[in-house]
């Protein structure tokens, strides 16, 4: 059996699941304490799936982008089970568990998770493949620069969702939060599984864009 933890933004999300399929699952919205909810969670969730925590065969976690401190406390517990278990780890992009379920309906899509009050992570897929563009923009910027091409989804879509719903040609997806599904995270941490592809545990660490890159974008914005 996996454990999928996903502590990205302050959704937080965790579940059992066998060769990448959902058995039992648990959300909530946490205010800041990922790291007082996390492990009382798992230990609610084992139980109510009747198993405990030896069964498991494989810990899945999502490594960002979101937001640093949560990412922080679910990768640490991912990591620290891991290494006390001696079982695998697999670490999924947070934006490919956004992004995903909507390869199939749209070439082009646009992942957006909060990065705080007035900025978002943005990243590009085209063909359900990462474009390698992750960054982070000013909400002003993006809705400035939406493209009818493309498919929004994600978390973000929340802070924006007035003013797409102002351009009929635009296209989104608007879930209730946790928009980050389970299933999908389970589903491609097993892939990962399946071809031995695990992660390093000693490397294995949050993705986050850098103050430096963040500064970057402010300065191109006032250009």
């Amino acid at each position: 059996m996996e454990l999928s933890i996903d502590t990205s933004t302050r959704y937080a999300s965790i579940a059992i699941s066998c060769e990448g399929i959902i058995l039992r699952e648990l959300s909530w919205s946490s205010k800041r304490n990922h790291s007082v909810e996390l492990v009382s969670a798992i230990t609610t969730l084992l139980n109510l799936q009747g198993i405990t925590i030896n069964d498991l065969k494989v810990i899945i976690t999502t490594k960002g982008p979101g937001a640093f401190s949560a990412l922080r406390v679910g990768m640490s517990t991912a990591k620290s089970m891991a290494f006390a278990l001696s079982i695998p780890i697999v670490g999924i992009s947070s934006m490919d568990v956004e992004v995903v379920p909507y390869c199939n309906f749209h070439k082009q899509v646009i992942g957006l998770i909060p990065a705080g009050k007035t900025r978002m992570y943005i990243a590009t897929y085209d063909n359900c493949i990462d474009t390698g563009d992750l960054r982070v923009e000013d909400t002003d910027f993006i809705l400035n620069n939406l493209n009818e091409e493309y498919l929004y989804c994600g978390e973000g879509i929340a802070l924006i969702e007035l003013q797409l719903k102002n351009n009929s040609r635009l296209k989104y997806v608007r879930n209730q939060n946790p928009t980050r599904r389970m299933s999908t995270l389970a589903n491609l941490g097993f892939d990962k599984v399946k071809e031995s592809d695990f992660d390093d545990l000693a490397l294995l660490e949050p993705i986050y864009v850098r103050a430096s890159q963040i500064d970057s974008a402010d300065r191109m914005l006032n250009k």
